[in-house]
């Protein structure tokens, strides 16, 4: 027997009508868009101050056009000048003598390395500072005669090879001699630079070491000249 549909059985093709919202729930839901509408925003400002921090710091160069600018000028990065370093040339006479001058804070060294045992050299301040103090080192096994020429000057030492004691004298323009004496400004300090050895016997001298008269060198007085001979043939 058939079943006759009602109206209950049947599905309705009709919308079913907007149920109202409770007050609690629309307080929720807009509670609830305010928040996620704020952490979004405090999202957005981090990543603002994290790629602002990527940036250069204050101070830092802003391109590698200015590190190469202070770089040429000699300064340091921060803009600094470095202090100049003085320039020397040197010229030496006679066969197997090499002379090379190298600086180091406000002392200058002027090396000799002489073949022959006899030469000269001429040194000349180029450009910078005058230094403090310039020393001459010698390496010879002997020194029967030193020569230091500078302005109108001329200062003589010699090494005793036989008792190793030093003397000094400055020559006068009519040819006379004046002792110098240790506290005299014209003094040459002189260090004999000699190897070890277990014998009781003084070995025989490596170099010389000549410190030169303080302001030697300076604004009006550029340059000198040395001789030395280590022994009389």
């Amino acid at each position: 027997m058939l079943h006759e549909a009602t109206p209950r059985d049947q599905p309705s093709c009709q919308p079913h009508a907007a149920q109202p919202v409770p007050g609690w729930l629309r307080h929720r839901r807009a509670t609830a868009g305010w928040a996620l509408a704020a952490h979004c925003a405090s999202s957005l400002l981090l990543a603002a101050l994290l790629i602002a921090g990527c940036g250069s710091p204050t101070g830092a160069p802003s391109s590698g056009q200015d590190e190469h600018r202070s770089a040429e000028y000699g300064g340091s990065p921060t803009g600094a000048p470095s202090p100049a370093a003085p320039v020397f040339s040197a010229t030496a006479e006679g066969d197997g003598n090499v002379v090379s001058i190298s600086t180091s804070g406000d002392t200058a060294v002027v090396d000799v390395q002489s073949g022959s045992g006899i030469g000269a050299a001429t040194v000349d301040l180029l450009s910078g500072p005058a230094p403090a103090s310039i020393i001459v080192q010698l390496h010879l096994h002997g020194l029967e005669t030193f020569r230091l020429a500078f302005d109108q000057t001329v200062i003589v030492a010699a090494v005793s090879s036989a008792d190793r004691s030093i003397s000094q004298h400055i020559e006068l323009p009519d040819g006379a001699t004046r002792p110098i004496a240790s506290d005299s400004p014209h003094w040459l300090d002189i260090q004999i630079v000699s190897p070890p050895t277990p014998f009781a016997t003084s070995p025989q001298p490596t170099s010389f070491a000549i410190r030169l008269p303080p302001g030697l060198v300076n604004e009006q007085q550029r340059s000198f000249t040395i001789r030395w001979i280590d022994f009389y043939r």
